[in-house]
């Protein structure tokens, strides 16, 4: 996923800028969505050293964007005036980061010494109530 581009523009791809060709593979993709009826455009991305293939008319293809993600896995970072707002992720990559940050705050409760959950007997206790199998 890349950094914000211009004003509410969305990545649709991203090149390297140290590729022996330069920004010639980003001109191509840029140029070939737009022959295909897209406004894609080519910006470089300083903090990650990138050439970016961003549109405006995201709204208008969001539908087409989320299929997108949810088919390849990559995220869409979603841009206002230049700040990212929101970040695209496809269901199973939501699903992941929400086990991550449940793992995440886990770990730092017992870093902290706390109580960090149940034990597996009292989680059979509460689920099936009386004694353990």
């Amino acid at each position: 996923m890349a950094t914000p581009t211009a004003p509410s523009r969305t990545v649709l791809e991203r090149f390297p800028a140290g590729g022996p060709r330069g920004s010639w593979p980003a001109e191509e993709y840029a140029a070939a969505q737009r022959a295909q009826g897209t406004n894609a455009q080519v910006v470089m991305d300083l903090p990650t050293d990138q050439f970016l293939v961003g549109i405006v008319e995201a709204r208008a293809r969001l539908g087409a964007i989320a299929r997108e993600v949810s088919a390849t896995r990559e995220p869409v970072a979603i841009t206002d005036h230049g700040q990212t707002v929101a970040v695209l992720v496809s269901p199973a990559d939501a699903l992941k980061l929400q086990e991550l940050r449940a793992l995440a705050a886990y770990r730092a409760r017992q870093a902290r010494g706390e109580d960090a959950g149940v034990s597996h007997d009292e989680a059979l206790r509460r689920v099936f109530g009386g004694a353990e199998r």
